[in-house]
């Protein structure tokens, strides 16, 4: 594929570098621009699906979506009941009824709604936080796989809690270490997902540490996303949200 005749936006240093000219792409990558004077009046427009005259139009790098809940993509417009005066109770009167009843049907139709989305507003690649505590088994896998119809890239994790009780935390474990372990691939990759330190104990902060060492592996955590995460986390633990990550190593520069 071509694109001519486009104000290239390119990042240099920071920066922000247009070039005009025409860019050729290969397999899904960049392999060519070629920089010319800008001269509307010379422009043509080609007769072939193959090849896009942007007319002078602006072309920039795609962008990243660092923190999704694809999950909840069809809650809009719902009916809500409940207090929603503050963040915990928007957690429990929303989020986590919503998640628990999702099964693998709506997380496929939410992760399409997700894909078309993104796509009209220029994301390319979404670094995902999945929970669907009931049904978590290939969770990780079907948003992947719907995910790549739309060839988009992605980073998935699957949302370790202990709010719903030891089963249903072991399958988060399960369900994070089964995609790490078979479905990734160079579009799609994994992190070991961790909902705000004050839904989880000790013991569990202790295994994520273990298994980040084990596997080389990343966290993707809801940290002080709201006041009552630190406020929570001092009356059941007696420690900060930071103090807690620290004390079991699974802050650092990696």
């Amino acid at each position: 594929m071509k694109i001519l005749n486009a104000w290239i936006c390119q990042i240099e240093n920071s920066s922000v570098v247009p070039v005009f000219g025409d860019l050729e792409i290969e397999e899904g990558k960049i392999i060519k621009i070629v920089e010319k004077e800008f001269d509307l009046s010379k422009l043509v427009k080609p007769n072939n699906d193959e090849i896009i005259d942007a007319q002078g139009r602006v072309l920039t790098i795609p962008n990243v979506n660092y923190h999704d809940h694809i999950y909840s993509r069809l809650a809009k417009g719902l009916s809500i009941k409940g207090d929603m005066s503050n963040f915990p109770n928007i957690l429990k009167n929303l989020w986590w009824k919503l998640d628990s009843i999702l099964d693998l049907e709506m997380i496929g139709a939410s992760t399409k709604m997700a894909a078309l989305e993104s796509i009209k507003n220029g994301v390319t690649y979404i670094i995902d936080h999945h929970s669907s505590p009931n049904s978590a088994n290939d969770s990780l896998q079907l948003i992947s796989k719907t995910l790549e119809q739309f060839s988009l890239r992605n980073v998935l994790c699957f949302e370790i809690t202990d709010r719903n009780g030891v089963e249903l935390k072991e399958k988060g474990f399960e369900e994070n270490i089964d995609f790490l372990k078979n479905h990734t691939s160079d579009n799609s990759k994994s992190l070991l997902g961790l909902h705000a330190s004050f839904t989880l104990e000790d013991e569990s902060l202790h295994k994520a540490s273990r298994l980040i060492k084990q596997n080389n592996w990343g966290i993707h955590i809801h940290l002080c996303e709201d006041k009552s995460d630190e406020k929570l986390s001092l009356k059941k633990y007696y420690s900060k949200p930071m103090q807690r990550l620290s004390k079991y190593n699974l802050l650092n520069d990696k």
